[in-house]
C-alpha cells in the first residue's frame, strides 16, 4: 500500500446532517426563541424534538455550537433570525 490513492472508510454508520435557515420574527417572538436556546438547550447543546425541514417527519435536532443564532433587524417590530442547526441520527 505504498503507492496508489489512499484507502478511506466510512468513519460512521450515520451522521449528523446540517442544515440552515432563516425565520422572521417579532421582538416577542424572538425573546421566547432566544429563552428557548438559553434555558431549555442550555445555550444549543442539548437537543430538541422538532420537524425535519425536508421531509417534515419528526427529528431529533440541536443548535451547531459553533454557529449560535443570529439576528438583524428588518424594520420596525421585525427581525431575521439565522438558525443553524443539525438533525441528529436516530438511535444517538
Amino acid at each position: 500500500m505504498d503507492t496508489g490513492k489512499a484507502f478511506q472508510r466510512r468513519r460512521y454508520t450515520a451522521a449528523v446532517e446540517p442544515f440552515s435557515g432563516k425565520i422572521w420574527v417579532t421582538q416577542a417572538q424572538y425573546a421566547s426563541l432566544l429563552d428557548f436556546w438559553k434555558n431549555t438547550t442550555a445555550m444549543g447543546s442539548l437537543e430538541f424534538d422538532w420537524k425535519h425541514p425536508i421531509t417534515g417527519d419528526p427529528a431529533t435536532i440541536r443548535f451547531i455550537s459553533n454557529e449560535p443564532l443570529s439576528v438583524k433587524p428588518l424594520s420596525g417590530d421585525q427581525y431575521e433570525v439565522n438558525l443553524n442547526l443539525e438533525v441528529i441520527p436516530n438511535g444517538s
